[in-house]
C-alpha cells in the first residue's frame, strides 16, 4: 500500500473506526482546560492516538499533525503526504453534549489539502471527498443542495469575534439569517453542502479547516483567506496564527466586498 487510493481507504477506514467511541463518549467526559483556555478530553487524545496509529504503521514515511499531539516544538513537514486531526472539532458542545461537533481530518500532498474527511455528528455520517473524487456521504454519493434565492439560505459566522471587526460585520447581523454552530470545521463543511451560503470565521486554525478545504475544490465555491494562506503547510506548530478566511457563493462574495470594506479582494 503506497498510493493515494490506498491513503483514502485507510483515512476512511480511520474515522469510521472511532465514530462508535465518538458517540459513546459524547456528553459525558471529563474536561482539561488548555493554557489558551480551549477545552480538550479524553475522547481527543484517544482518537487522535488510535488515528496517528494507524497511519504510521501503514504509511510510516508520512507526516502527521495533531491539535492534540502535545508537541512543544516546531514540526518540519517534509514527506510528500501528511494527515491533518481535529479529533474532536466544537470540543465544549461535545463535552456537554449539543450535538454540532466533528472528527476531522485531512490528508496533504506537498502542502495542500487534496482529500478531506467530517464525521458530522448532528447528522450522523461521513462527509468526505476531493477534487476530482467526488462528494460522499459514507460510501453513497453527495451532491450539495442548490442555493437558490439570496435571501432563503442563512450564512455562518463563529462567535466570539475580534473587536476590531465588530464594527465592519454589524450591518450584517440586522439583515442576514445568521448561524454559528460552535464548530469550526461544521461552518465550514455546510458552506460545502449548500446548507449555508457562506461563512465568515477568524478564530480557527489548520487543523479545523484542511479537511473541508480539500472538500470545496471539488463544490465550485470559493475560499479567500484573511491574510496568508496556511497552504502549501510546511510547518505545524500549536501555537500557530489563526487562518481566518471568507468562503461561500459567488453572490456571497459579492455582499462581503460591499459591506466589510477590510476583507481583501477575493480571486
Amino acid at each position: 500500500m503506497n498510493g493515494l487510493a490506498d491513503r483514502i481507504a485507510l483515512g476512511t477506514k480511520s474515522v469510521e473506526s472511532q465514530v462508535a467511541f465518538f458517540e459513546d463518549r459524547f456528553g459525558s467526559v471529563e474536561s482539561e482546560w488548555k493554557k489558551d483556555n480551549s477545552r480538550v478530553t479524553e475522547a481527543d487524545y484517544r482518537i487522535s492516538e488510535r488515528v496517528c496509529n494507524a497511519v504510521s504503521e501503514t504509511f510510516p514515511k508520512d507526516d502527521f499533525c495533531s491539535e492534540e499531539s502535545g508537541q512543544k516544538e516546531t514540526q518540519y513537514l517534509d514527506a510528500q503526504f501528511c494527515w491533518v486531526i481535529d479529533p474532536v472539532d466544537g470540543t465544549n458542545n461535545f463535552a456537554i453534549g449539543l450535538p454540532n461537533c466533528a472528527i476531522s481530518l485531512a490528508l496533504l500532498e506537498n502542502g495542500d489539502p487534496i482529500y478531506g474527511w467530517v464525521y458530522d455528528f448532528a447528522g450522523k455520517r461521513l462527509i468526505h471527498g476531493g477534487a476530482g473524487r467526488g462528494l460522499f456521504s459514507g460510501h453513497d454519493p453527495l451532491t450539495p443542495r442548490k442555493i437558490g434565492r439570496e435571501t432563503d439560505t442563512p450564512i455562518g459566522i463563529q462567535f466570539p469575534l475580534p473587536s476590531s471587526q465588530i464594527n465592519n460585520l454589524q450591518g450584517l447581523f440586522s439583515k442576514e439569517r445568521i448561524r454559528s454552530f460552535g464548530s469550526g470545521t461544521m461552518i465550514g463543511t455546510y458552506v460545502c453542502l449548500g446548507l449555508l451560503e457562506g461563512a465568515i470565521d477568524f478564530r480557527v486554525k489548520v487543523w479545523d479547516i484542511a479537511a473541508f478545504v480539500a472538500l470545496f475544490k471539488e463544490t465550485g465555491l470559493t475560499y479567500q483567506f484573511i491574510g496568508k494562506s496556511p497552504f502549501p503547510l510546511r510547518t505545524f506548530d500549536l501555537e500557530m496564527d489563526p487562518t481566518p478566511y471568507v468562503a461561500g457563493t459567488t453572490a456571497f462574495h459579492d455582499r462581503m466586498r460591499k459591506k466589510v470594506p477590510t476583507y481583501p479582494e477575493f480571486e
